[in-house]
């Protein structure tokens, strides 16, 4: 709540689920947005933020089942290649961000930071969802900013080193 309520943006919050990335959480914005994510709600792996993020930081033995399963599943839907991804991955581990644009939701961007617990483990994401007139998946912009705060906090809660970010602003 104390996210959204910074930005005023609709924020998320998912695990890996045995299906993939699950929504465990979802706080609302006032800014009308309609989703059809709800609790619970299995995301794609290779085209959301929060997929990507799972992607980038969980071992390939954990993901690669779930990976294949999209590629077979895709049909005539674009997905990026092997090493289309392997390069958005290394970018997303780099800028410890993923984004997304109208992926689920014509119109609706996504940009989303992980959470690390005290073995250095991807344990779960956060997310800022909202309308792609309101600019929210800029690098630098400020919900970039106080989403990575508030990951890097919960990550500090459960025993995470600072990202090397956060420590060299320390």
């Amino acid at each position: 709540p104390r996210l959204r309520d910074s930005i005023n943006e609709t924020v998320t919050a998912a695990v890996w689920g045995e299906s993939g990335p699950t929504i465990i959480a979802i706080e609302e914005s006032e800014h009308l947005v309609t989703m059809n994510l709800r609790i619970g709600s299995v995301l794609p792996a290779l085209n959301t933020a929060i997929g990507r993020l799972f992607l980038a930081h969980l071992p390939p033995a954990v993901t690669k089942p779930i990976v294949a399963a999209e590629r077979r599943a895709a049909g005539a839907r674009a997905l990026p290649s092997g090493s289309e991804l392997d390069t958005l991955l290394q970018s997303i581990r780099r800028r410890r961000l993923s984004h997304a644009h109208g992926v689920l939701i014509p119109g609706v961007d996504a940009i989303a930071a992980p959470v690390f617990d005290h073995r250095d483990r991807m344990v779960g994401a956060l997310c800022v969802v909202g309308r792609a007139e309101a600019k929210i998946t800029g690098w630098s912009g400020e919900a970039a900013q106080v989403l990575r705060e508030a990951a890097d906090d919960l990550s500090a809660r459960l025993g995470a080193a600072p990202s090397e970010e956060t420590a060299d602003m320390a």
